[in-house]
């Protein structure tokens, strides 16, 4: 995982856009807890969430999209811990949804939209969120 997150940083277009396309079929694909809770384990996922993006490609941008949305599928009273980040007191899967909720394409819009109520309908997320 930490390599993952290494080339993320390089911000090289291909090599990221191949990373979230993978990562967003794998995610979707695992059946096991084990193997989900090693994926979203260490902060991991939260630092390629947290990467900044460049917003203006839209072919990018529908896949990190899709990728925020892989995530937000998976996301129950268990694995929820794993997309806050207690150090900064912060929720990188919200807080990159919301980076897109004005966005001009409906469908990106939308989808958005949807993930923010997937994550906000998890019971543990009010917990999190009012935590001093």
């Amino acid at each position: 995982m930490s390599e993952f997150i290494q080339l993320v940083k390089l911000n090289n277009k291909f090599l990221t856009l191949e990373i979230i396309k993978n990562f967003s079929l794998l995610i979707l694909n695992i059946k096991s807890h084990t193997t989900l809770y090693f994926i979203f384990s260490q902060n991991m996922i939260n630092q390629i969430i947290e990467n900044n993006f460049d917003r203006q490609d839209d072919d990018f941008t529908f896949y990190y999209i899709n990728f925020l949305k892989s995530l937000s599928l998976k996301i129950s009273t268990t694995t929820i811990d794993f997309f806050f980040n207690e150090r900064h007191n912060t929720f990188p899967l919200i807080n990159a949804a919301l980076g897109y909720y004005n966005y001009p394409d409906n469908m990106i819009k939308n989808t958005v939209r949807n993930i923010i109520l997937t994550i906000i309908k998890c019971k543990n997320i009010l917990l999190m969120i009012s935590k001093p």
